[in-house]
């Protein structure tokens, strides 16, 4: 089992946490189309420019599968996976953060909660399945409603 880095205290738990919902979440990727106007409709709930969505080829030596570089772009390594709604609302979250000047571990507790609301809003998890699934597995959260839009 993987430990999380002292930099980043809960990532490997909301990783094992996420794993959980494979069968559900993650084995639908997205068209096109529908992938951008998530990402959009995200973007546009925080007041955040919407990031570019690129996919690559970088094999599966690395652990990377996607990541959101600051605001500018979220990334897909495709070759270990595609994007998922779930994938662009945790992606997204990060980049809301980051917009937003957050100071904390890039899984941390305002993250979450942003990655809990959005995933809320766009009907990806309700918040009555995700919010105590989140709590049984340890992992520190805001409320959704502390870091909705306007909130933050």
């Amino acid at each position: 089992m993987a430990r999380s880095p002292q930099s980043d205290p809960q990532r490997e738990e909301a990783y094992r946490w996420e794993r959980k919902f494979y069968g559900t979440l993650f084995n639908h990727e997205m068209k096109p189309r529908a992938l951008h106007k998530m990402a959009r409709h995200m973007a546009e709930s925080y007041g955040v420019r919407k990031p570019r969505l690129l996919v690559k080829r970088i094999g599966r030596e690395g652990r990377i599968m996607a990541m959101a570089d600051g605001q500018d772009s979220i990334e897909v390594n495709h070759d270990m996976a595609f994007f998922t709604a779930h994938l662009v609302a945790h992606e997204m979250a990060h980049v809301v953060c980051h917009a937003y000047g957050v100071m904390e571990p890039p899984h941390g507790p305002t993250w979450l909660g942003v990655y809990l609301w959005l995933m809320d809003k766009y009907k990806i998890l309700p918040l009555c399945a995700s919010m105590p699934s989140a709590r049984k597995a340890g992992l520190k959260f805001k409320h959704p409603n502390k870091v909705k839009p306007g909130a933050l």
